[in-house]
């Protein structure tokens, strides 16, 4: 009994052409050397230049490379060959392929993967580049009185929690984290307090960097109620013109 094989000529030519284009494309895509910038760790606020370089003795035209382009972490395109701007820039010599672009203002919503992408009549190529945003802290805030003391940090980043100390006692605290549209936290704490000769102190500590970063003194007042830092200079603003008044009317 003869075996026939389930696979007619056409279909085995079909294979074989197909696995010859795909190993053709494979090692033609080796000729390519792409480098991005290393992965980097930057601080909110800072701005950072991203490049990526490509380089091929088979890619002398620039009709040979179809697509060159930066993606966010999003996948979405911010930066690609069409473009020539300040933020965003396209060189080549001919075998050598540049593309830069520059992020403003970074904040925690810009961290991630960016990714580079070269299609070219080699095939398509890879390289990424992953950001990491460390060491934000915007303004931070206090209430207190005899009985209360409220401690707020905003714009933190990475999340963190507030930690309070009676001098070098560690007192027993919760804090509550709201994220703002910048990737940011507002984080806020609050506890009851002792009038008199006590000193507090509400300490804000980052998870990822296993350590404090910002302290705030808090002395309870027998006598007066006060508030934030802010409310401060505003109450202080406001008394020359209330005395006047009443010098007026007087």
């Amino acid at each position: 009994m003869v075996k026939r094989s389930i696979f007619s000529s056409g279909v085995l030519t079909c294979v074989f052409n197909f696995s010859t284009m795909w190993l053709a494309m494979a090692f033609a895509t080796t000729d390519v050397v792409m480098e991005t910038t290393p992965n980097m760790t930057v601080g909110c606020r800072d701005n950072v230049t991203l490049t990526c370089e490509a380089n091929s003795a088979k890619l002398s035209n620039v009709k040979d490379v179809k697509l060159f382009c930066w993606n966010d972490p999003n996948n979405i395109s911010i930066c690609n060959t069409t473009v020539n701007t300040s933020m965003c820039r396209y060189e080549t010599d001919g075998s050598s392929h540049k593309l830069s672009v520059t992020i403003v203002d970074i904040m925690p919503i810009h961290e991630g993967k960016y990714l580079c992408k070269l299609h070219s009549k080699l095939g398509t190529k890879y390289s990424a580049t992953f950001i990491t945003v460390q060491g934000c802290l915007g303004n931070q805030y206090y209430f207190v009185n005899n009985s209360m003391a409220k401690c707020k940090f905003n714009g933190v980043y990475s999340k963190g929690d507030i930690h309070w100390f009676e001098g070098d006692q560690k007192l027993n605290s919760s804090s509550n984290g709201v994220m703002d549209k910048y990737g940011c936290y507002d984080i806020t704490s609050a506890i009851e307090v002792q009038s008199g000769n006590h000193t507090y102190y509400c300490r804000l500590w980052i998870n990822d960097l296993r350590r404090y970063v910002s302290t705030q003194k808090v002395v309870p007042d027998l006598k007066n109620s006060f508030g934030s830092k802010g409310e401060h200079q505003w109450i202080c603003m406001l008394l020359p013109a209330i005395l006047v008044t009443f010098i007026v009317k007087v």
